[in-house]
């Protein structure tokens, strides 16, 4: 006979065995097998899968080198005379887009990276040496280790970019500066091997020399401004970088006088540090010789009469929204009183001694 619903769950509690006789009767077998048929080929699909994505990651693996591998290329490249300029040039931009990476950097001169670099900075081709030595400044910059491990393997790097900026292309000098400021900067060790090869008077000359033009000048001024407020704990060169202070003087005044409004802000800060760090007294007396007091006030007048210019624009709704020319004239209004204040010391130091 058989049973409802109801009569199954009775029979349940007295038989198990014939409960599961009931549900067997009562299903579609056909369709319970379709059930499980699909739940397998899922199961086999879905590992199918997984198994398809694990073998297509290795061969993405195999076919796209590591940072370290596509370094090691570019370094072969670059050791492999027999290839032309433009392949050396286009692993040489490679490089430098990887040692941006400061662990790659790192890691660069396990790959003989040094050695290569090294050997691309003294190639005839000016864009070879160029693309090098922007290569190499990438490394080290804010990069201790590297700047270290770049000195001990050649003690002569330095020497070899100061070098680069007697070249008569100004790409090189450049390069060869911005290398070279990212090697010496805030590494001790570094420093002293840069004074010891001439690097203060090297200085001097390149802030001195104005056909190197104005952007070269300041570069290494700043370079200079860095070395002066990292030297306070080193008294074996103090008298070496206050000689070379004062001598960075009128240089520095001179630059003021032709300097765009942008640059004039970066070579107060050199010669404040340069007044802060030496003693005033002698460093107005090398000002003097060069009629600093005059040259500062002239820039002053300049920038002065910039502000008055930009204060009395009139813009139109979308200018003014955010204030951008009201930050312009306050920049303005800082810049002229600092020049008007150099000016003044400068020229009283000036009247002090005619009396």
């Amino acid at each position: 006979m058989a049973m409802d619903g109801r009569q199954a769950a009775e029979a349940m509690e007295e038989n198990p065995e014939e409960l599961l006789q009931w549900a067997l009767n009562h299903s579609d077998t056909e369709a319970l097998k379709k059930m499980a048929e699909d739940a397998r080929l899922g199961k086999e699909d879905a590992v199918r899968r997984i198994q398809d994505i694990r073998e297509t990651m290795e061969y993405l693996s195999k076919q796209v080198p590591s940072d370290a591998e596509e370094m090691r290329q570019f370094v072969e490249i670059l050791e492999n005379e027999t290839l032309d300029v433009q392949t050396k040039t286009d692993a040489l931009e490679g490089l430098q887009f990887l040692l941006e990476s400061i662990d790659n950097a790192n890691d660069f001169p396990k790959l003989g990276g040094v050695e290569a670099l090294h050997s691309m900075l003294q190639e005839d081709d000016v864009k070879v040496r160029s693309h090098a030595a922007h290569a190499l400044g990438i490394a080290a910059a804010n990069n201790p280790k590297f700047q270290l491990t770049m000195i001990d393997r050649r003690p002569t790097i330095l020497r070899t970019l100061m070098e680069m900026t007697k070249m008569e292309d100004r790409a090189l000098h450049k390069k060869g500066l911005y290398a070279l400021s990212a090697l010496v900067r805030n590494v001790d060790e570094v420093q002293e091997l840069f004074y010891a090869q001439g690097g203060l008077e090297f200085l001097e000359t390149l802030v001195d020399d104005t056909s190197k033009g104005d952007q070269i000048q300041i570069r290494a001024l700043q370079l200079f401004s860095d070395l002066l407020a990292q030297s306070g704990k080193k008294e074996h060169i103090s008298e070496a970088m206050h000689s070379s202070s004062v001598n960075m003087v009128c240089p520095s005044i001179e630059l003021l006088s032709r300097a765009d409004v942008a640059k004039i802000d970066d070579i107060l800060r050199v010669v404040h540090s340069i007044i802060e760090k030496n003693d005033k007294r002698m460093v107005l007396d090398s000002g003097n010789r060069c009629n600093a007091g005059e040259v500062v006030g002239k820039a002053y007048e300049k920038v002065a009469a910039d502000a008055g210019k930009l204060r009395s624009m009139e813009y139109d709704h979308e200018l003014r929204e955010g204030a951008e020319e009201e930050s312009g004239v306050q920049f303005l209004d800082d810049l002229a009183a600092q020049l008007r204040e150099l000016a003044a010391l400068f020229s009283f130091k000036g009247r002090e001694q005619e009396l």
